[in-house]
Protein backbone atom coordinates (compact mmCIF):
# COMPACT_ATOMS: atom_id res chain seq x y z
CA UNK A 1 0.00 0.00 0.00
CA UNK A 2 1.29 3.10 -0.47
CA UNK A 3 2.31 5.21 2.56
CA UNK A 4 2.30 8.83 2.97
CA UNK A 5 5.58 10.43 2.06
CA UNK A 6 6.90 7.56 0.16
CA UNK A 7 7.65 7.51 -3.46
CA UNK A 8 6.47 4.43 -4.59
CA UNK A 9 3.61 3.10 -6.61
CA UNK A 10 2.70 0.36 -9.10
CA UNK A 11 1.53 0.86 -12.62
CA UNK A 12 -0.10 -1.55 -14.99
CA UNK A 13 -0.57 -1.03 -18.13
CA UNK A 14 -0.70 -3.27 -21.48
CA UNK A 15 2.25 -3.16 -23.69
CA UNK A 16 -0.03 -3.05 -26.76
CA UNK A 17 -3.40 -1.75 -25.27
CA UNK A 18 -5.57 -5.10 -27.09
CA UNK A 19 -3.05 -8.21 -25.80
CA UNK A 20 -3.67 -9.28 -29.24
CA UNK A 21 -1.65 -9.12 -32.29
CA UNK A 22 -4.70 -10.20 -34.52
CA UNK A 23 -3.58 -13.31 -34.98
CA UNK A 24 -6.39 -15.07 -33.06
CA UNK A 25 -8.68 -13.55 -34.59
CA UNK A 26 -11.44 -14.42 -37.30
CA UNK A 27 -9.88 -15.06 -40.27
CA UNK A 28 -12.60 -13.46 -41.64
CA UNK A 29 -11.85 -10.25 -40.33
CA UNK A 30 -11.10 -7.11 -42.07
CA UNK A 31 -8.01 -5.79 -40.56
CA UNK A 32 -8.38 -2.70 -41.13
CA UNK A 33 -12.10 -2.50 -39.84
CA UNK A 34 -10.59 -4.46 -36.59
CA UNK A 35 -7.63 -1.74 -36.03
CA UNK A 36 -10.18 1.11 -36.48
CA UNK A 37 -12.63 -0.61 -34.03
CA UNK A 38 -9.40 -1.02 -31.38
CA UNK A 39 -8.87 2.99 -32.23
CA UNK A 40 -12.46 3.89 -31.07
CA UNK A 41 -12.76 1.26 -27.91
CA UNK A 42 -9.46 3.09 -27.01
CA UNK A 43 -10.68 6.37 -27.25
CA UNK A 44 -13.96 5.68 -25.21
CA UNK A 45 -11.97 3.72 -22.71
CA UNK A 46 -9.93 6.59 -22.35
CA UNK A 47 -11.85 8.96 -21.65
CA UNK A 48 -13.77 6.61 -18.93
CA UNK A 49 -10.32 6.46 -17.38
CA UNK A 50 -9.64 10.28 -17.50
CA UNK A 51 -13.41 11.04 -16.36
CA UNK A 52 -13.23 7.99 -13.57
CA UNK A 53 -9.64 9.16 -12.20
CA UNK A 54 -11.02 12.74 -11.65
CA UNK A 55 -13.65 11.80 -9.88
CA UNK A 56 -11.91 10.00 -7.48
CA UNK A 57 -9.87 12.77 -6.68
CA UNK A 58 -12.62 14.56 -6.26
CA UNK A 59 -13.91 12.16 -4.00
CA UNK A 60 -10.42 12.37 -1.82
CA UNK A 61 -9.28 8.89 -2.44
CA UNK A 62 -6.15 9.54 -4.54
CA UNK A 63 -3.11 10.52 -4.36
CA UNK A 64 -0.52 13.18 -4.96
CA UNK A 65 2.45 10.33 -6.58
CA UNK A 66 -1.06 8.91 -8.25
CA UNK A 67 -2.16 12.30 -9.92
CA UNK A 68 1.89 12.60 -10.75
CA UNK A 69 1.43 9.06 -12.74
CA UNK A 70 -1.97 10.09 -14.38
CA UNK A 71 0.12 13.18 -15.46
CA UNK A 72 3.27 11.58 -17.00
CA UNK A 73 1.00 9.38 -18.90
CA UNK A 74 -1.55 12.07 -20.10
CA UNK A 75 1.28 13.82 -21.58
CA UNK A 76 2.20 10.40 -23.94
CA UNK A 77 -1.74 9.97 -24.85
CA UNK A 78 -2.13 7.50 -22.22
CA UNK A 79 -5.19 7.38 -20.06
CA UNK A 80 -4.31 6.38 -16.14
CA UNK A 81 -6.44 6.31 -13.41
CA UNK A 82 -5.66 5.15 -9.82
CA UNK A 83 -7.09 1.76 -9.07
CA UNK A 84 -8.26 -0.43 -5.90
CA UNK A 85 -10.38 0.78 -3.01
CA UNK A 86 -8.28 4.07 -3.02
CA UNK A 87 -5.81 5.46 -0.30
CA UNK A 88 -3.82 2.61 -1.96
CA UNK A 89 -0.92 3.19 -4.32
CA UNK A 90 -1.73 1.56 -7.37
CA UNK A 91 -2.65 3.24 -10.69
CA UNK A 92 -3.40 1.62 -14.42
CA UNK A 93 -2.26 3.13 -17.36
CA UNK A 94 -3.73 2.28 -20.98
CA UNK A 95 -1.51 2.35 -23.72
CA UNK A 96 -2.82 3.23 -27.18
CA UNK A 97 -2.96 0.08 -29.44
CA UNK A 98 -0.45 1.81 -32.27
CA UNK A 99 1.81 3.08 -29.56
CA UNK A 100 5.72 1.53 -30.23
CA UNK A 101 7.29 -0.12 -27.59
CA UNK A 102 9.49 2.79 -27.16
CA UNK A 103 7.19 5.42 -26.13
CA UNK A 104 5.64 2.40 -22.88
CA UNK A 105 10.00 1.78 -22.45
CA UNK A 106 10.10 5.67 -22.24
CA UNK A 107 7.11 6.18 -20.05
CA UNK A 108 8.41 3.49 -17.75
CA UNK A 109 11.65 4.49 -17.36
CA UNK A 110 10.29 8.23 -15.77
CA UNK A 111 8.33 6.06 -13.33
CA UNK A 112 10.94 4.22 -12.49
CA UNK A 113 13.26 6.86 -12.07
CA UNK A 114 10.79 8.60 -10.15
CA UNK A 115 10.70 5.50 -7.91
CA UNK A 116 7.80 4.07 -8.64
CA UNK A 117 7.31 0.15 -9.59
CA UNK A 118 5.84 -0.86 -12.72
CA UNK A 119 4.22 -3.78 -13.92
CA UNK A 120 3.03 -5.02 -17.36
CA UNK A 121 -0.03 -6.30 -18.06
CA UNK A 122 -1.64 -7.37 -21.29
CA UNK A 123 -5.15 -8.59 -21.67
CA UNK A 124 -5.33 -12.51 -22.87
CA UNK A 125 -7.44 -14.39 -25.11
CA UNK A 126 -9.52 -14.28 -27.89
CA UNK A 127 -12.76 -12.59 -26.62
CA UNK A 128 -16.01 -12.94 -28.69
CA UNK A 129 -15.52 -14.87 -32.06
CA UNK A 130 -18.11 -15.03 -34.78
CA UNK A 131 -18.26 -18.33 -36.65
CA UNK A 132 -20.19 -18.43 -40.20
Amino acid sequence: SFKEGSNRSSNSGSGNGNGSSGSNRSSGSDPSAVSAFLTRAHAELSTLFTINHHQLVALGVSHSALDAVAAASGKLGMACKLTGAGGGGCAITLVPPQSPASATGTFIDEMEARGFECFGSAVGGSGVLWHN
